[in-house]
């Protein structure tokens, strides 16, 4: 009777991961995205020129969304393209406002607005607006401005990589079962 458990439980381990590995959601799981390079700021930005201008929040933002990406893409080289390119997934992020003022956190909190676009083959295929407002955390009344808005941009670099994997994890899942209903997909030929 043991022997019987033990096998029930073995196969249903090498079930589960057969399952696992062919699964159509593993395909998307870990497509790299590409970051659109240089984040760049809207030309209706609202807010702090001063935290602009001193801290580089376009290229703070950058920074931390390919900090995510290289960490989702589990090594891989994330390319960085001057425009949306032909094939694959792409952000573009743009930097809609910037809250704040100087003299780290005790002058209250920090943050910023971000429109983020997503491409699937030259095609958008969601857009976004996101916003993340920090007082720096534990340390914050030790922190100066800059490191403060960093901390921001982490905050929504992760919640930006997120959103565009769920988006392009939805649309990926939505045209699989469009072609496997699809009378032309093939299975009656």
């Amino acid at each position: 009777m043991k022997q019987v458990q033990i096998d029930t439980a073995r196969l249903l381990a090498r079930s589960l991961l057969a399952a696992t590995l062919v699964s159509p959601h593993t395909a998307w799981a870990i497509e790299t995205i590409a970051l659109v390079s240089p984040v760049t700021y809207s030309d209706k930005l609202v807010g702090n020129q001063k935290i602009k201008d001193e801290c580089q929040v376009a290229g703070v933002v950058e920074d931390q969304l390919l900090y995510v990406l290289k960490k989702q893409a589990q090594g891989d080289d994330v390319q960085q393209p001057a425009s949306i390119p032909a094939t694959g997934l792409a952000l573009r992020v743009t930097v809609m406002s910037i809250e704040g003022s100087g003299g780290g956190s005790w002058s209250g909190g920090k943050g910023m607005t971000v429109k983020t676009e997503l491409f699937r083959d030259n095609r958008q295929i969601g857009s976004t607006t996101l916003a993340r407002t920090t007082l720096g955390g534990v340390w914050g009344n030790f922190n100066s401005t800059c490191t403060i808005v960093e901390r921001a941009a982490l905050a929504l670099a992760k919640e930006t990589v997120k959103w565009a994997s769920r988006v392009s994890a939805a649309r990926q899942e939505n045209s699989d079962t469009k072609a496997e209903s699809s009378p032309d997909s093939g299975e009656n030929k």
